[in-house]
């Protein structure tokens, strides 16, 4: 999936029987229970970054020998299909777990410290690459709660809208010549930092020198919202694999 897929992924309907739009001046529990179930996902994810899954694991295990039970039996309750839907779910949560997250397992007992730190290393060792990858936390990990200014996702939402990357020398140049115009209409209004210079009328060219050098100024805005969003967000899972028959 990419930036530019991703909007063929996503069918929006209507939904059916919809309740009322919400009003912040309304109390909690006068809100309908679809909001307050995405209201709790939002504000608490089900999918933390670092979470054990052993009771995960454990109560699929229990459920799936409870269907093989009395599958085994025969079924004497007609419970079939009820138990199909169940297994059903069951699949979906467990390659949702491993499409979403690198699995390791960590027997009980004791390690030294070496052993114990030689086992994190393999870890690092395998999830960088096409899992992830570490950078290092000195610069944008120091703000657990930041969440970006509002010049960084002015360029970000400028850059995606445009499909400009950052990394190509000649999308940054045309990202810093719309900066420096956005910069020289907020000169001539007064509203832009001090010491800022419009260098020449509205619709003038700019030379080719202070484009360059404000290359480095725009760029930084855009990487503070990657990084943020790097941090923040998981990877979506991978595309389940395609039957053959």
């Amino acid at each position: 999936m990419s930036r530019k897929t991703a909007y063929d992924t996503i069918e929006l309907r209507p939904l059916k029987n919809a309740p009322q739009p919400i009003r912040f001046s309304e109390a909690w529990g006068r809100a309908s229970e679809p909001f307050k179930h995405q209201f709790r996902f939002a504000v608490h994810p089900w999918k933390p970054a670092f979470a054990s899954i052993n009771k995960t694991i454990e109560d699929a295990a229990r459920s799936l020998g409870i269907i093989a039970r009395k599958l085994q039996a025969g079924d004497p309750l007609h419970e079939v299909e009820i138990m199909a839907v169940h297994a059903f779910e069951l699949g979906s949560a467990l390659h949702l777990l491993s499409g979403n997250y690198r699995l390791y397992r960590f027997a009980h007992g004791d390690y030294s410290s070496k052993a114990l730190n030689g086992f994190l290393e393999r870890i690092k060792q395998d999830f960088s690459g096409p899992h992830g990858q570490t950078f290092s936390a000195k610069k944008y990990d120091s703000h657990r709660s930041y969440l970006g200014t509002a010049q960084d996702w002015q360029w970000f939402l400028e850059a995606e809208t445009r499909e400009l990357d950052t990394s190509v020398s000649v999308d940054l140049y045309e990202l810093a010549r719309l900066y420096c115009e956005d910069l020289r209409l907020r000169a001539i209004r007064r509203k832009a930092p001090r010491r800022t210079q419009a260098h020449g009328h509205t619709g003038a060219r700019f030379k080719s020198k202070v484009v360059k050098n404000r290359r480095s100024a725009v760029k930084r805005h855009v990487v503070k919202i990657k990084e943020w969003i790097r941090k923040e967000y998981l990877p979506l899972p991978s595309a389940p694999a395609t039957a053959t028959s």
